[in-house]
C-alpha cells in the first residue's frame, strides 16, 4: 500500500510531467487501496476475491483542449509518462475558443501538508 509521501510525489511528478510537455493547466488524481468481495450463492460462499490496486488518472489542458490519461500504477516514473501522454493529448485535442482558465481556489483552501 503506498503512503502519503508517496501519493503526494507521483501526483506531483504527473502533474510536473504535464506542464513541462506543453500543458497550460493539469491536474492529477491518485488512488491507492483495496477491494475484498465475496459470492455467496444458497446461503454459501462461491468465491471470494482480494485486489490491491493503485493509479493515476491525469487531465491536461492546451488552449482549452484536453487530454486524459489513465495507468494503473502508482510508480513515480509511470505517474510522469501519464502527464506527459495527457500534455500530448491535449495538445491534439480540438481548442476551445470559449475558454479562458480553471477555476483557482478560493482563499480558504486547505493545502495538505
Amino acid at each position: 500500500m503506498l503512503d502519503q509521501e508517496k501519493i503526494i510525489a507521483a501526483a506531483n511528478k504527473a502533474c510536473e510531467a504535464a506542464i513541462s510537455a506543453g500543458a497550460e493547466f493539469a491536474d492529477v488524481s491518485v488512488y491507492a487501496g483495496r477491494e475484498l468481495s465475496v459470492d455467496l450463492e444458497s446461503c454459501a460462499v462461491k468465491s471470494c476475491d482480494a485486489n490491491i490496486g493503485s493509479g493515476v488518472s491525469v487531465r491536461a489542458i492546451y488552449k482549452g483542449g484536453t487530454g486524459w490519461c489513465g495507468i494503473d500504477s502508482a510508480d513515480i516514473e509511470d505517474a510522469a509518462h501519464a502527464g506527459e501522454k495527457a500534455a500530448k493529448l491535449a495538445l491534439l485535442a480540438e481548442p476551445d475558443p470559449d475558454f479562458n482558465s480553471l477555476p483557482e481556489p478560493s482563499e480558504d483552501y486547505h493545502e495538505i501538508e
